[in-house]
């Protein structure tokens, strides 16, 4: 909608002291509207707050943030040059926001947004009667001068995605044996998060991010047809060559890819004056986690530590009661895994102690690459996904020579030289993990495959997960770490090879225009092009193979 229509459509508004709705009201965007299914997602927010000033849908709210995203690096406020113009003094480092009645600039003092934008912003509110302005060094963040109080665009967008009827579940045809492939963008297009983020400015530009975009906005319409998924088959082929075969392949592995390929897209976009690491990609921003590894001397208790990056836990099953030696090809297979996607995803790593990369890499795998000795007891009472958490984040004694240890066990001889006496070369250390940085989508791997098997059994997993024992006492996030499950795949099969993956979403099926009153949210299989109703209980006895929480916010 152009500046002008807007402007016209504010101007016609009457000299009564009532509302000024700049759009015909689609919907009211109501905080507890959503309550009963975003109840947790609005939380911050006073339950019984409203705005009706604001009626702008989810793409005309990501326009609003491709134009503030243009205003963010020299914002201008329209009224403070027509003052310089006069000889009028400006304030000094204001903020800014910009109106969303005519999308122009003004300046907003230093105002926090509880408080509201005052200057210029403030005098333009009620002269044009364009209530709401926008932050623009906060995008996701408004101010209502009618309602007097702070709005979240997040959740306004996540409340016009419930009012029609949240990621409407549609089949995707199965093309070359692509299970895999369906099963995985389904949990995927379930991401809320994900979705505000892939239609807004900052979504990667390249062939993958593009495909997934067009995807999140098929899920929009509620004509019941199938997703046309070529063009994001195509992208994920250019990923891989391997992908263009009928071979079954790994939905996880498939997973890695798709997240490192959105990753180097979005680097791509970026100008070359903006540092990578200044602003997080989006895959960053939602499956991007921190865990902290610290090592304790066992001699002299000194510690040092490193905080590693993670996109999934990967958790290891119990090793088989019948056929315990299966478990070690898989150990080995896992391991491979594992350091292969490290090579790519950690690149990042915050050196806090004194300790080489590697070893904190065989530690951080430690789960996988155990030796099933002294821990096999222990290992094989892990019956749900709680209790394999549990058993991933241990304390652990291992084997390490400290290096405090070895300085003080040497001594320099008169010449300079140096000798050696006594290095605790045996030295033992106790090593803990915990969070310290939580990622909104949590990614959870049941490790169930090895080379040519598969553990088959049930893990039992809820619908809503807590890791606030596992976190870092210093952590942001100790009182944030409640989760709800959006998404689960399952393999079928008792093989690798072959075998079908199987998605369970979160979401609605409409199938016409006209049930769209009807609809409503609640769990979907999703096979391919058949999907069909199921209930929670029913998705909570799935042989999950990866698992996908959403944060619940405080």
């Amino acid at each position: 909608m152009g500046k002008e229509e807007k402007g016209a459509r504010a101007a016609k508004k009457g000299t009564s002291s009532g509302k000024a709705p700049l759009l015909k009201p689609r919907y009211s965007v109501r905080v507890d509207a959503v309550a009963s299914q975003k109840t947790d997602v609005v939380a911050d927010y006073a339950g019984s707050k409203e705005c009706e000033d604001f009626h702008y849908d989810t793409m005309e709210m990501h326009q609003f943030l491709e134009t503030i995203e243009g205003l963010k690096g020299h914002p201008q406020c329209v009224d403070c040059r027509r003052d310089a113009v006069a000889g009028n003094p400006a304030l000094l480092n204001p903020r800014f926001v910009m109106c969303s009645g005519c999308s122009q600039c003004f300046c907003a003092g230093l105002a926090s947004n509880e408080d509201g934008p005052i200057g210029h912003a403030q005098l333009h509110a009620k002269s044009a009667c364009h209530p709401v302005a926008l932050w623009i060094d906060q995008p996701d963040a408004a101010y209502c001068f009618q309602c007097a109080h702070s709005l979240s665009l997040k959740v306004i967008a996540l409340a016009a995605r419930s009012h029609n009827h949240g990621y409407a579940v549609r089949g995707m045809p199965n093309f070359r044996a692509k299970c895999y492939v369906n099963a995985l963008v389904q949990c995927l297009l379930a991401l809320d998060d994900l979705w505000m983020s892939m239609l807004g400015p900052r979504a990667p530009a390249g062939p993958l991010g593009v495909a997934l975009k067009e995807l999140f906005l098929e899920t929009r319409s509620g004509n019941g047809a199938f997703l046309n998924t070529r063009r994001l088959m195509e992208s994920i082929c250019l990923l891989d060559a391997g992908y263009r075969t009928t071979d079954h392949q790994d939905c996880q592995e498939l997973l890695v890819h798709v997240r490192n390929g959105l990753i180097d897209e979005e680097r791509k976009k970026k100008l070359p004056d903006v540092r990578k690491d200044d602003v997080p990609t989006v895959v960053d921003s939602i499956f991007k986690g921190e865990v902290s590894v610290m090592w304790t001397c066992s001699r002299c208790l000194n510690t040092a530590g490193k905080d590693e990056e993670f996109y999934e836990l990967s958790l290891p099953l119990p090793p088989s009661k019948k056929h315990p030696s299966r478990s070690v090809p898989a150990i080995k297979q896992c391991r491979r895994i594992q350091k292969e996607e490290m090579t790519v995803q950690y690149d990042h790593i915050k050196q806090l102690g004194m300790f080489e990369q590697s070893e904190l890499e065989k530690l951080f795998y430690r789960s996988v690459v155990s030796s099933f000795s002294e821990e096999k007891k222990a290992a094989a009472s892990l019956t749900s996904v709680k209790q394999c958490i549990k058993y991933y984040f241990r304390k652990v004694k291992v084997q390490k020579r400290c290096e405090i240890c070895k300085k003080r066990s040497t001594s320099r001889s008169k010449d300079g030289g140096q000798i050696v006496a006594n290095i605790n070369s045996g030295g033992h250390a106790d090593v803990t993990l915990c969070l310290s940085k939580l990622p909104p989508v949590l990614t959870i791997h049941v490790l169930r495959f090895n080379i040519n098997d598969k553990r088959v059994g049930h893990v039992k997993f809820e619908e809503n997960l807590d890791v606030g024992e596992y976190l870092d006492p210093r952590s942001a996030d100790k009182d944030d770490a409640r989760y709800r499950l959006v998404g689960v795949i399952e393999h079928l099969g008792r093989t690798v090879t072959p075998g079908h993956f199987v998605a369970y979403v979160r979401g609605s099926r409409i199938v016409s225009e006209q049930e769209l009153s009807s609809s409503s949210s609640s769990w979907f299989q999703a096979n391919d092009t058949r999907i069909r109703n199921i209930s929670l209980d029913d998705v909570l006895k799935r042989e999950a193979f990866l698992l996908f929480y959403e944060k619940i916010k405080a």
